[in-house]
């Protein structure tokens, strides 16, 4: 092909990267995504061909070719981590400031692909708040430029053609394979993504010689634009991904690069036009630049954040790109004389070292604790917590192992069986159990609605698991003799998912794929209802304890923000909250189950909130909630206490009269 400017290629980046950012901004778009295989075609297209003229021309050098990489990626990925970094050390509580600080370390590294494929879903709600997430995608295109041109350099003609498809045909099929058994290494790691960016390496290795006919180069383009758009349409993060849902995205992409070069049609024009070129040529800088904004406003807003605080983060990333583009990328890339090697190298070096330096300084501190000494101790009580209660596999569920709260000599006459809302719960029950001589158990695991016979069939955290896990649960109850259950869920999200938006924690009954809210609110009553009659025919008593209210954002995080400019103002502060009509929707279910054995417990919301407005999320200084939905065992005393200790007296009394007569009068 020729080596003149193509501008639709440009005009094709501006699509990949638009895709991404509505994505990621939550405005349409829900197969964004697949605007980052859009991008890896482009550089397998324009990576190909440049090494293939060079060694036609035999003037082809390695160390020119890493060194040119090294000046079209590195200036502004380094801008992009030391901003990001230094935003983070005011605004991050100091373990999610040490996490950033790691993954900067592998971004640096070149492998931030690897951390991010053991820290979590890319499509999960936690990864939401990761500023460095989208790095993972440069690691991979470096990786692929370090292996790349050593296989294609002493390789020609047919042979090299044939190890490109060898490579494409072993790759996309290992990813074919692999993405259901191992969801995170497929998406993020270069075995299983190295497939598209070769895609568009044959792209020009078959056609830059023999040029499509007029005829074929329109249908090119016409099924190219159709399969590029389209995914970012209709696809979703529930698909397993990549694999043959990349296919289109990828294909169409190749289709375009090979199309538009003899067709010059409403699609070029259009990919070629002002504004599309424009956008292109910034598409680099306006990838690396809109998320880390976008990613600090998940982070204060776990529930979501507004529409308006949406498009103000992508607004600062936008002004962000559009600075960096012109004070980094063109000076340093487009400007800067190629000849220049030494100082170039040296001035990328030290920077490096400074930015490894300050990363490892930052995760070994542990995030430097002391700059909201308050706050820090709530995630560490956090993480105590679900180390303290958590049972996460149902050959675990036997007496010995686990957890006993109360009394330390009595026999467990109780048991506390729920998901993550558990924790502090079983604080607050261990406080009063131990006062009444009583004792419990507790069966907590997180993400598992506590409720027989039900999953969370679109849920990325062993969802299947579930059903073995409330199944022990169940037999555990018969076993134990236990006579009293409390049943303890973040009830809402089970029926109506996040307030993100996101459906994937919507239960259904096993076996059974399809949810929906009148369907999962249907599997949630009817559960219960077998659930209850199962145990009250045991007679077993069973307390439904209705949730919390949500919050809009995260109390401890703004609280931190907060702190910079007024510590009683944090102390103070209030937070709105959400869902409160679904809410009260379960309220309703939960108490049309009320009978002779089936009690509920509910919160006590006008000790934080008057109106179910706002809450407040700090009372004589002392936090109550660890994030928008779990309370901390403070704010747990706070809301239930009243009704826990009853209920621990009464088993008391209980269990008073059932060994030495009466109780005492006190």
């Amino acid at each position: 092909m020729s080596q003149s400017y193509r501008p639709e290629i440009d005009g094709l980046r501006c699509i990949a990267v638009l895709g991404v950012l509505f994505f990621h901004g939550g405005i349409g778009f829900p197969g964004g995504f697949t605007g980052v295989d859009v991008f890896f075609v482009i550089s397998g297209f324009l990576i190909g061909g440049n090494i293939d003229r060079s060694l036609r021309a035999g003037n082809f050098s390695l160390f020119e070719f890493w060194f040119r990489r090294i000046r079209r990626i590195l200036p502004s990925s380094l801008a992009v981590g030391a901003v990001t970094l230094a935003a983070g050390y005011a605004l991050l509580l100091p373990q999610d400031l040490a996490d950033l600080a790691n993954s900067m370390f592998a971004q640096l590294c070149m492998v931030s692909n690897f951390y991010f494929a053991e820290a979590g879903d890319y499509f999960g709600t936690q990864s939401e708040t990761w500023p460095l997430l989208h790095t993972w995608s440069l690691s991979v295109e470096e990786q692929f430029y370090i292996v790349f041109p050593l296989l294609l350099w002493k390789f020609t003609g047919v042979w090299r053609r044939r190890l490109l498809l060898t490579g494409f045909v072993a790759s996309f099929a290992l990813a074919v394979i692999a993405v259901h058994q191992f969801p995170q290494q497929t998406f993020y790691l270069l075995p299983t993504r190295a497939w598209q960016l070769l895609a568009g390496a044959l792209a020009y290795e078959w056609f830059h010689s023999k040029p499509l006919s007029s005829g074929k180069a329109r249908l090119a383009s016409q099924f190219g634009v159709v399969a590029v758009v389209l995914p970012m349409l209709l696809l979703s993060d529930e698909i397993p991904f990549p694999g043959w849902a990349a296919v289109p995205s990828t294909l169409g992409a190749a289709c375009l690069l090979v199309g538009l070069r003899e067709h010059r049609g409403w699609i070029y024009r259009l990919l070629s036009s002002r504004w599309p070129v424009k956008c292109g040529q910034v598409s680099y800088s306006l990838y690396l630049w809109h998320w880390p904004p976008l990613a600090f406003a998940n982070y204060f807003y776990p529930s979501g954040p507004p529409l308006s605080v949406r498009f103000l983060a992508l607004t600062v990333g936008v002004v962000l790109t559009l600075i960096a583009y012109a004070a980094v990328e063109k000076p340093l890339r487009l400007k800067g004389p190629i000849h220049q090697v030494r100082p170039t190298l040296v001035a990328t070096f030290v920077v490096i070292f400074a930015l490894l330096s300050w990363s490892w300084l930052t995760s070994v501190s542990k995030g430097f604790p002391n700059r909201f000494a308050d706050l820090s101790l709530l995630q560490n009580e956090s993480e105590e917590l679900s180390g303290q209660f958590q049972t996460r596999h149902a050959e675990d569920l036997t007496a010995e192992r686990l957890p006993q709260i109360g009394s330390a000599i009595a026999e467990p006459s109780f048991l506390l069986w729920g998901d993550s809302h558990t924790y502090s719960l079983a604080a607050v029950f261990d406080e009063f159990a131990r006062r009444s001589g009583v004792s419990g158990l507790v069966c907590a695991r997180n993400a598992t609605a506590p409720v027989v016979d039900t999953w969370r069939p679109h849920y990325q955290g062993n969802s299947l698991e579930a059903i073995t896990w409330n199944d022990s649960v169940r037999n555990l109850v018969s076993q134990q003799g236990i006579k009293r259950v409390y049943l303890i869920c973040r009830w809402d999200v089970a029926v109506f998912g996040r307030p993100s938006g996101k459906m994937d924690t919507l239960i259904a009954p096993a076996g059974k794929f399809g949810t929906g809210v009148e369907s999962s609110m249907q599997t949630l009553r009817s559960g219960l209802q077998k659930m209850v009659a199962d145990l009250s025919a045991d007679g077993v008593s069973v307390i439904l304890i209705a949730q919390p209210l949500t919050l809009q954002c995260h109390p401890n995080r703004t609280a931190a923000l907060f702190s910079h400019f007024d510590r009683q103002s944090m102390l103070e502060n209030s937070v709105a909250t959400v869902n409160r009509t679904q809410r009260e929707r379960i309220a309703e279910m939960l108490r049309s189950l009320r009978s002779n054995s089936v009690a509920i417990i509910e919160p006590d919301d006008g000790d934080l909130t008057s109106n179910g407005l706002m809450a407040v999320s700090f009372v004589a200084g002392q936090s109550q909630y660890m994030d928008t939905n779990h309370l901390t065992p403070a704010g747990a005393k706070r809301l239930y206490g009243g009704a826990i200790e009853r209920e621990m007296v009464l088993l008391g009394s209980e269990s008073t009269i059932g060994s030495n007569g009466p109780p005492e009068t006190r």
